[in-house]
């Protein structure tokens, strides 16, 4: 199976590395995970070997969660960091350093707030956190 998967930031398209995991419903009704794989960082273009029984295979895009919020902990740039209650959204770390001693009051992304600064200079920006996505039902081909 092979294909490409795309996250939608500032209403732009850009690729994306995501773990992707393969699942199928055999034949007898049952489900069984048949094949995992990343996508290409650089292209989002991914290409999945799955072991099939000749059902429907299904292709779970899961993003990217990150570590939870932790007091004082030391992050840099490109760092995911997600509340201790979810709320629909990671935090990316734009500029690094330590995190405070207490949790900040998250925000989310309204489309004009995307980038908050903390706790002297560090910069999270507020990203949506997508549930997983699947696509499918696709019959796998078989190599011979």
């Amino acid at each position: 199976i092979t294909g490409k998967v795309e996250r939608v930031l500032d209403n732009q398209a850009e690729p994306a590395a995501r773990q992707l995991v393969a699942i199928e419903h055999k034949p007898d009704g049952s489900w069984s995970v048949t094949g995992d794989t990343t996508s290409n960082a650089e292209n989002g273009s991914y290409t999945l070997d799955v072991l099939t029984e000749g059902g429907d295979t299904f292709v779970l895009a899961i993003d990217e969660y990150g570590v939870p919020f932790t007091a004082t902990a030391s992050v840099v740039q490109g760092d995911l960091i997600h509340p201790t209650v979810p709320n629909g959204h990671v935090y990316r770390v734009e500029t690094g350093g330590t995190l405070p001693a207490t949790e900040p009051q998250w925000w989310i992304d309204t489309g004009t707030t995307h980038t908050r600064t903390i706790e002297g200079d560090i910069t999270l920006r507020a990203i949506p956190f997508y549930r997983p996505l699947a696509h499918g039902p696709i019959k796998a081909e078989p190599l011979l």
